[in-house]
């Protein structure tokens, strides 16, 4: 019953909406007319979120959302264990949050245009960031309490980019995104090493965020053209079973409508986020999943 969604309003400035279980109400952004193009938020509780875009960083401390600072050029992904234990990614780097300040974590083997954007983790010294190289190859990095370090990635080739991930266990990660040739990619961590997932999405896609509340359940979403050519729309997959199905979407057969959040507080009920195509200038797209 407390939920947070961010990104762009019309008029360009930052879109912020919650729901504490009587629907979808907007709150006022400090950014409200330049906007920092928010992507993702994280909660440590009702009174401590971060949320993060291209263009900065805002927290919410309970009376309200206020500019931070930070170092990164650009900023996609972030992620709270606690009120203590926040990181965020962006191109080329990942910060920290410790309580009190934000500070530059060290990525070895990271090229000045890299781009990290989906994190997840599963406690406190085990953490994976994804992204892409900038040199056409995706990009996997692993925290393990004391320092990130690179991973060997199953994919490559110039425009593979992985743009979410959600971890259960410690033998249980996903990461999606797309391949260079324009097909969603999934891939999977059993524990000891990353592989490539059937997706059973037909013609291009891409899917731009995953969560999986329990091991063996996840939800991914994002946008496809399946079998109607150039019509983009979009795209849910869910996990379960051993295998990633398709699921219809509401708006499924709209045009330039596409997902790019998903978050799921249990395992039979999840939010999607987006935007649809029902209108010529577009509008936020919210989608209420179940089994």
């Amino acid at each position: 019953s407390d939920c947070w969604a961010v990104g762009q309003s019309a008029d360009g400035g930052d879109l912020i909406e919650r729901d504490t279980g009587g629907g979808w109400n907007i709150v006022p952004s400090p950014s409200n007319g330049s906007g920092t193009n928010l992507q993702r938020v994280s909660c440590a509780g009702p009174d401590d979120c971060w949320a993060a875009g291209p263009g900065g960083l805002e927290h919410w401390t309970g009376g309200g959302w206020t500019n931070v600072g930070s170092s990164e050029e650009a900023l996609w992904g972030v992620t709270c264990l606690s009120t203590s234990d926040c990181w965020i990614a962006g191109n080329g780097g990942i910060e920290h949050w410790d309580g009190s300040s934000w500070s530059a974590a060290t990525i070895p083997g990271a090229s000045a245009g890299a781009q990290l954007g989906g994190v997840s983790c599963v406690g406190a010294s085990d953490c994976w960031a994804v992204g892409n190289t900038g040199s056409g190859s995706t990009l996997i990095m692993h925290w393990n309490g004391s320092q990130w370090s690179s991973a060997p990635t199953p994919v490559t080739g110039t425009g593979t980019q992985l743009l979410g991930s959600s971890c259960v266990s410690a033998s249980a990660c996903w990461a999606v995104g797309k391949t260079g040739s324009g097909a969603t990619l999934i891939e999977q961590w059993n524990g000891s090493d990353w592989s490539v997932a059937a997706s059973p999405v037909i013609g291009a896609g891409e899917l731009y965020d995953v969560s999986c509340p329990a091991a063996g359940e996840c939800w991914a979403v994002g946008s496809t053209t399946g079998d109607q050519g150039s019509v983009v729309h979009t795209l849910i997959e869910r996990f379960s079973g051993g295998a990633w199905t398709i699921v219809p979407s509401l708006n499924a057969d709209t045009g330039s409508s596409i997902l790019t959040g998903v978050t799921c507080p249990t395992s039979s009920h999840c939010w999607a986020v987006g935007e649809s195509g029902n209108t010529t200038t577009g509008s936020s797209l919210i989608e209420e999943l179940g089994s």
